[in-house]
């Protein structure tokens, strides 16, 4: 059988729990060609290439050949292209230069397209799982990641950049969303052809031995060392957005808490107790979260 992609790995993650931070980690780690679809957007379409929200990041092809802007270009500037060839691009899936069907029918090593505030168990992931091969070719190996940061450093990441708002129904959806990929990560269950990894942002962040182990699952050998990069897709952090590009560690991620310690609306988030057992239940006493 010939292989389309020999690793194709769906991400799925709520908003500002390190989705863009372990992906590019994937992709500085991942060798030969990778292409990355950013936040698929059901409500666009079932096809990853097209329904995507706005950029294709790509390493290894030839990047002539995915973006064509020839009638833009003088004969000198064409020549350049070909002689500088950058390895690591995105194109914004808007430009009509891009050539999508050349990049979709490309062999890859690594295909990544990833999804955002989508619910695991959704039915359109269901209706995609029966035409996947439509649209993504055949794949050797197929992943499924799934991340999960705490909610105390995830609840304040949010609100800090204001992608939850404060009223009751952010607060229900936001709610309801973490609880359901809590519940996935504790179920750790495993169906069809996709092997689903369940990954720890928090221990992904702190554990140079989860960044090796993960490393060994998803295709690459890691030395376990920090990842300092603060990637550019989602505006990098939402406290400090890309003030500390390559000196990632210094982040206060498992601190946002504190900043909204005090805040009501915050606050009120953890009066659900079903939140707070699932929480004690993965994450103990990591860190102290007391409010």
């Amino acid at each position: 059988m010939v292989f389309n992609n020999l690793y194709e790995v769906r991400v799925l993650g709520i908003r500002r729990s390190g989705n863009h931070a372990i992906i590019s980690w994937l992709i500085d780690n991942y060798s030969g060609r990778v292409v990355h679809l950013n936040d698929i957007l059901f409500q666009k379409g079932q096809d990853p290439y097209y329904a995507l929200r706005n950029r294709i990041t790509i390493k290894g092809l030839p990047y002539w050949r995915c973006y064509q802007d020839f009638s833009q270009k003088t004969l000198v500037s064409l020549a350049k292209s070909f002689l500088n060839i950058p390895e690591h691009f995105s194109l914004q899936i808007r430009d009509k230069a891009v050539n999508i069907e050349y990049i979709r029918q490309s062999p890859k090593d690594f295909l990544i397209y990833s999804y955002e505030d989508i619910d695991p168990q959704n039915s359109q992931l269901d209706l995609f799982e029966q035409n996947y091969q439509k649209y993504l070719g055949e794949s050797r190996k197929r992943l499924e990641i799934l991340i999960l940061r705490d909610p105390f450093n995830l609840f304040a990441s949010l609100l800090e950049s204001q992608m939850m708002k404060k009223n009751d129904e952010e607060q229900h959806k936001y709610v309801e969303l973490y609880k359901a990929y809590a519940r996935e990560y504790l179920e750790q269950s495993q169906s069809g052809n996709i092997e689903k990894i369940y990954v720890n942002y928090n221990q992904w962040f702190l554990s140079k031995q989860y960044r090796i182990q993960l490393a060994e699952h998803l295709g690459f050998t890691s030395s376990g060392e920090p990842y300092e990069k603060v990637a550019h897709q989602g505006k990098g952090s939402s406290f400090d957005q890309l003030k500390l590009q390559n000196n990632a560690t210094q982040m206060k991620v498992l601190e946002r808490w504190k900043s909204y310690k005090n805040d009501q609306f915050y606050r009120e988030i953890f009066r659900d107790q079903e939140l707070k057992d699932m929480t004690e239940t993965i994450y103990g006493n990591m860190a102290d979260f007391s409010l």
